[in-house]
């Protein structure tokens, strides 16, 4: 007689132990719910046995070796160093193996009860188990994506009251003519070369495609990728795409961007070799590569291959992918899904937070998917990671844009690392300064990117990422650069080339800049600088300012301007909608109170401005002409309060008494703090930076 199958009922029956199925279990029974998870394999889905993982342990091995290659550059000797790629393989299984034994054991601590098999809804809450068939590529190849079992006899049936679909996706092929052809393999065929290949055509630029080359180019392959897009990672911001090209480039790899494979065919009598005909997009300009592999790492589909999903009512799009809502809710109630399978992001953390929001929501609590600051991060060397906008989307949005842009070049920790590839541009918006994207090429890029995750999480601004202070030396001291850069206050790269004063007065009569010609430093519109241009006109005196975070304080007052020196009724034309920041120094005032008797601090730091405006054209252009007002608080901190019209606020806070060491005595000071508030838009923060440099200097030298 057959076996019976055994019939089990539970809060939750999870399809798929991928990145987004076994974290949802997990999560689940945390959360009180009985559950249960039925997976084909090894838990961890393709990206513990045939995706992130394996690739990022070869990877690994890649960057070792090349490190090794170039010791002597470091002062370490190393004779016949060479590639073991059995070895590499073997070291990627072990790896592999302790990551899905470990997720076992979580799955087995949180009483998740794990069937294996292939797994086929019968209902909106009914799901029978059958055995798995072979595996699509032979032995040793995924089960992921194999059939069930021919006899199709059910191991178990389950029943839930909720169910979680996370079947993940599948390489899907091109229709190229000979792609069926012996030596032609996607990324999970690649898994399973025995050697390396001497010569290997790359289909597809992307993520994927750009890892591979990156490891068979380090391996001693000769590479050759073709992407139809016009650059490297097409998905990425451009000036990433192109500082790869030029990386890739330099490591002897060949890539034909704006270019298709038409055409695949045996060199002899059998494959491989292989020719490979490459073409533009309309067929012209046809030429052949031959290779002894073609990998394809182009393309997914949905993994619901004998799933049926219909018998359950679920709805797809017209390309198969499930649909569901911000709650991961699919067309059927009680019925959701999650990872590659919802066609959202195909992405291992996207899924593991879907999983995480839709165990959640099947608990009863009220948890949604939020993509707006979601990373990505590709493993070539060098290393790409992003989020957000991409410039050229940023204005396609309507978005007024400021860039940064560092370059590691100019970073103490590449220097040391050895890796001074790339740079880190910061994309935000020119008003009020937030963060619309973060994109990063250069050693550890994958780990620098969660600051721009974050800073887009909690809508954080340039001022923010500025302001906060960053170890050194490290290579996160990137983005705070390139912050500054997009705020015109660039302290590690040399100024740039900026417009004359009569020219920016001439190009806007009573402004100082023209919107036509962006502020020193502070953002560019239209044309594109190489990566890590400067963006600035002067460099402020050194230690004469800080950027501190901007906002209400202890103590906070209005800014009122001085009676002395109000502005004129109308004002400077100046955008309502440009970035203000705030410039502040303490200065050392006991000496100038003091010999100037009664008069009041306020009235003496305008006499000051005046005079240093006297005797300095370049700052008589920017401040003079009553677009700088000079305000006296009586307070020492304070937030300011400005008016659209107003170019640049001098506020001065009242001096108080502070101990400080004087010809190696201690000695009671008069302090007072002076905040220049500017308006980006009209005077750029290095030339703010400057001119108060120059003030706290005349004041504590007692010049009014």
């Amino acid at each position: 007689m057959p076996r019976q199958a055994q019939e089990q009922v539970f809060d939750l029956v999870v399809v798929g132990g991928g990145p987004g199925g076994y974290p949802a279990a997990i999560r689940a029974a945390q959360l009180g719910l009985k559950t249960a998870l039925v997976e084909k394999e090894r838990p961890g889905g393709v990206c513990l046995n045939w995706g992130c993982i394996p690739t990022k342990a070869m990877l690994r091995s890649a960057e070792v070796l090349e490190t090794a290659r170039h010791g002597a550059e470091y002062g370490v000797l190393a004779d016949n160093v060479r590639l073991d790629y059995a070895a590499v393989l073997a070291r990627k299984d072990r790896v592999v193996k302790s990551l899905t034994d470990g997720v076992a054991g979580l799955l087995a601590a949180s009483g998740v009860t794990v069937t294996l098999g292939h797994a086929r809804l019968t209902g909106p809450g009914a799901v029978e188990v059958v055995g798995v068939g072979e595996a699509p590529l032979g032995p040793g190849g995924p089960r992921y994506n194999a059939p069930p079992a021919a006899d199709g006899a059910p191991v178990a049936t389950l029943e839930g009251r909720n169910l979680l679909l996370a079947t993940g996706s599948t390489p899907a092929l091109l229709p190229i003519p000979g792609i069926d052809l012996p030596g032609v393999v996607t990324s999970d065929g690649a898994f399973l070369l025995e050697e390396v290949p001497r010569r290997i055509v790359i289909i597809g630029a992307s993520a994927v495609g750009a890892e591979w080359a990156t490891m068979f180019q380090a391996f001693g392959s000769e590479v050759t990728m073709v992407e139809l897009l016009p650059r490297l990672l097409p998905a990425e911001d451009e000036d990433i795409g192109k500082a790869l090209a030029r990386s890739f480039a330099k490591r002897g790899i060949k890539v034909e961007t704006g270019r298709t494979v038409t055409g695949i065919a045996p060199v002899g009598d059998q494959a491989p070799p292989l020719r490979v005909t490459v073409a533009d997009p309309d067929g012209g300009n046809p030429r052949q590569v031959e290779a002894d592999v073609v990998l394809v790492g182009v393309g997914r589909r949905p993994n619901t291959a004998g799933l049926d999903l219909e018998r359950a009512g679920v709805a797809t799009d017209p390309r198969g992918w499930v649909e569901v809502d911000d709650r991961l809710r699919t067309s059927v109630p009680g019925v959701h899904a999650v990872g590659d399978l919802t066609g959202r992001l195909l992405l291992a953390h996207v899924a593991s937070h879907q999983g995480l929001v839709a165990a959640g929501v099947m608990a009863g609590h009220d948890e949604r998917m939020d993509y707006r600051a979601v990373p990505a991060a590709t493993f070539t060397h060098p290393e790409v990671a992003s989020v957000g906008l991409t410039e050229a989307a940023a204005r396609d949005a309507g978005h007024d844009v400021a860039v940064g842009r560092f370059p590691f070049s100019a970073l103490g920790r590449a220097q040391t690392f050895g890796g001074a590839e790339g740079l880190v541009k910061v994309v935000a918006e020119r008003g009020g300064g937030q963060v619309l994207g973060v994109h990063v090429i250069g050693p550890g890029a994958s780990d620098l990117i969660p600051e721009g995750v974050l800073a887009m999480q909690l809508e954080a601004t340039l001022a923010d990422i500025a302001a906060t202070i960053h170890a050194h030396p490290t290579l996160g001291e990137g983005t705070m650069e390139a912050a500054l850069v997009a705020l015109g206050l660039p302290v590690h790269l040399p100024p740039s080339r900026s417009p004359s004063v009569a020219a920016r007065k001439r190009s806007r009569p009573g402004a100082v800049e023209s919107r036509a010609h962006p502020a020193p430093g502070a953002v560019e519109s239209g044309a594109h600088p190489a990566p890590g241009a400067v963006e600035s006109g002067a460099h402020p005196a050194p230690g004469s300012a800080t950027l501190p975070l901007r906002g209400a304080e202890s103590g906070a007052g209005s800014v009122q301007p001085a009676p002395a020196t109000s502005a004129g009724p109308e004002g400077p034309a100046v955008d309502p909608l440009a970035p203000r920041f705030d410039l502040t120094v303490r200065a050392d005032v006991t000496r100038l109170v003091g010999e100037r008797g009664g008069a009041g601090l306020g009235d003496l730091v305008v006499a000051a401005c005046a005079g240093l405006m006297a005797v300095s054209p370049e700052l008589e252009a920017i401040f003079g002409e009553d677009r700088l007002r000079v305000a006296s608080l009586g307070v020492d901190q304070f937030s300011a309060v400005l008016e659209p019209t107003d170019g640049a606020v001098l506020a001065v806070g009242a001096a108080q008494a502070e101990a400080r060491v004087v010809d190696g005595k201690v000695e009671v000071r008069q302090v007072a703090r002076l905040t220049l508030s500017i308006d980006q838009g009209v005077v750029d923060g290095a030339t703010g930076g400057r001119f108060l440099g120059r003030l706290k200097a005349a004041l504590e030298q007692g010049r009014p």
